[in-house]
């Protein structure tokens, strides 16, 4: 199916939005089937040593990272939002480059943030 899909899109027999859909469709499915099978998987490996190869793959089992959260901490709140602030005054301040001259209190030039961007997405809802 994946492969007639592909050859077509790629011949011009299927119209290259709609094979392009097909194959977002077919990639949703398969990633809710992976995270449903996820914890039975995990409860398997479970029963196995940390590396081990079952019918020609190889598995590995590893723990999860540490993750901290400092939200509930009122001086990380503080901060983060002096953060924000800054980079909402940073923001503004190159929008307005070339404008006007951007400094400090001291008269020192302000550094503006550099700017990059993603790639273009293209969003697909079927009927």
């Amino acid at each position: 199916m994946i492969d007639k899909l592909h050859e077509d899109a790629f011949n011009g027999n299927q119209n290259t939005l709609v094979a392009y859909a097909k194959a977002k469709n077919i990639l949703n499915h398969y990633t809710k089937l992976v995270k449903e099978m996820e914890e039975l998987a995990q409860d398997e490996a479970n029963l196995y040593e940390p590396r081990f190869e079952l019918e020609g793959f190889e598995f590995e089992k590893r723990n999860g990272r540490t993750m901290y959260d400092f939200k509930h901490i009122q001086q990380w709140q503080q901060l983060d939002n002096a953060r924000k602030d800054l980079e909402n005054d940073l923001k503004n301040a190159l929008k307005l480059k070339g404008k006007i001259q951007m400094a400090d209190e001291d008269g020192a030039e302000i550094e503006l943030p550099k700017v990059s961007y993603t790639k273009d997405s293209l969003l697909i809802k079927s009927k």
